[in-house]
């Protein structure tokens, strides 16, 4: 508790320091899917396009995230454990990470990420490596999409939770969409997620839930059946905090973001991580290690997850 205590006043301190300094921190997410291919000497490759820092200031890179996808209306379609039989490799600066050969995906987790047993299939929450200023009247604007039309409804909500930079104490925003199709995303209402108040918030922590079908007789969340996309309105950058591939409409695999707790796997690089200047990146590659991972319905959703610097 104390650890924590100590890691929110050095984030505020910080905060202060950029304000005056005038520095701009904000996450980003780098992301893509990848279906295995169907035989274990064959390689599946991410869009290298998009592992790339295509901004104007440098990255910060903390963290890799994966875990396995589902866009099927059976929410356990796809068994997420087929993920032990994957294996994955890095190169970057022209050098392998881990190693050149394919290792095993669970292999590469360096952080422990398991939450209540009651709600981690639902939700994936995500402690800012770098906590951003919510300054008054901000507000942000998120979108989400289901993966499957459920056959009555499904709630998707997004929460922040931080510290009042001045008065120090705690706020929470949060709204929720009901779904009823996957045909198109949806907005959530900007008003509940607005700094109503007279002083920034330093945000420290983001979650998104995604429901059950409301016509299921099983109350458990499924994180899987969810994508998301997150933009500040009005202090930062103005840009969309996740980068996708081509026709993504830069919505990221909500799995993808539970760094603190959910139920994708999370490796940390060690120290101060990976610093991507511009144009900087790295590729990714994937290879299933027996034949029962070699099946194309098996999609591998792929994060790396940073922090941009603007000066």
């Amino acid at each position: 508790m104390a650890h924590d205590e100590q890691k929110i006043a050095r984030a505020i301190q910080l905060a202060r320091d950029n304000i005056q300094r005038g520095i701009i921190r904000e996450p980003r997410v780098y992301f893509d899917e990848v279906a295995m291919p169907t035989s274990i000497t064959q390689i599946a490759y991410v869009d290298t396009d998009v592992f790339r820092n295509g901004e104007e200031y440098p990255v910060r890179i903390h963290a890799i995230t994966a875990g396995i996808i589902t866009d099927n209306a059976d929410d356990n379609s796809v068994d997420e454990r087929q993920i032990q039989r994957i294996g994955m490799r890095i190169m970057a600066h022209d050098h392998y990470y881990m190693q050149r050969e394919f290792t095993p995906l669970p292999l590469w987790q360096t952080k422990c990420v398991a939450a209540a047993p009651a709600l981690s299939f639902g939700q994936s929450a995500w402690q800012l490596h770098a906590p951003f200023v919510y300054s008054s009247r901000d507000s942000m604007d998120i979108r989400a999409q289901i993966n499957s039309t459920p056959d009555v409804s499904r709630d998707v909500t997004f929460a922040m939770t931080g510290i009042g930079m001045d008065s120090m104490r705690p706020y929470f925003k949060a709204d929720t969409v009901t779904f009823t199709e996957a045909d198109a995303p949806s907005p959530f209402d900007p008003e509940n997620l607005r700094n109503d108040g007279d002083e920034p918030i330093i945000i420290t922590d983001v979650t998104v839930h995604c429901g059950a079908d409301a016509g299921s007789n099983n109350p458990q969340g499924n994180i899987r059946q969810c994508d998301i996309s997150i933009r500040q309105v009005g202090n930062g950058t103005q840009a969309v905090w996740m980068n996708g591939a081509a026709g993504t409409d830069d919505l990221c695999p909500a799995i993808l973001l539970g760094l603190t707790t959910g139920r994708a796997l999370v490796h940390e690089f060690p120290g101060e991580g990976l610093l991507w200047e511009p144009g900087e990146g790295l590729r990714i590659e994937f290879q299933p290690l027996n034949a029962a991972a070699a099946d194309a319905t098996i999609i591998i959703g792929i994060g790396i997850i940073g922090t941009i610097e603007v000066r």
